[in-house]
């Protein structure tokens, strides 16, 4: 039995702001020469997007999967689309606290747990517990 996906069918586009980390919804906000609406900065270099294409595949077939019904394969696959972006996630934070891709790789290569990630380097680094930020959003 087929069904719909619940939202358009797509994955949204977000652009990351290098100054503040904010995520901005406008596609005019991409090439980085209009000012961030949260801090204000600009550039010179395109905003990076959010999520990366590697999750929007993995969205689309999780769309497909969902599309088809086959509810167990899209129960796993959402589980590893989370814990890929926790980890998108906590790997923008380490840059904009100047981590190089060496220290990211050591940091996110030894909290491999969802667990850990969730529990203990996500307050390190955000002085937040993940729970608040999540219920706040």
């Amino acid at each position: 039995m087929k069904r719909n996906p619940t939202s358009s069918g797509t994955t949204p586009t977000y652009w990351e702001c290098p100054s503040c980390g904010g995520l901005l919804d406008t596609a005019a906000s991409a090439d980085g020469r209009r000012p961030c609406p949260v801090c204000g900065a600009t550039s010179s270099k395109p905003r990076r997007t959010f999520p990366t294409d590697r999750l929007r595949r993995l969205d689309a077939r999780i769309r497909a999967y969902y599309a088809e019904g086959e509810s167990e394969i899209v129960v796993i696959l959402v589980a590893a689309f989370l814990e890929a972006i926790l980890e998108d996630i906590i790997d923008r934070i380490l840059v904009s606290h100047g981590a190089d891709l060496p220290v990211r790789r050591v940091v996110l290569g030894s909290n491999r747990a969802i667990g850990q990630r969730i529990s203990k380097l996500f307050p390190q680094l955000t002085g937040h517990e993940f729970e608040d930020v999540a219920a706040a959003l």
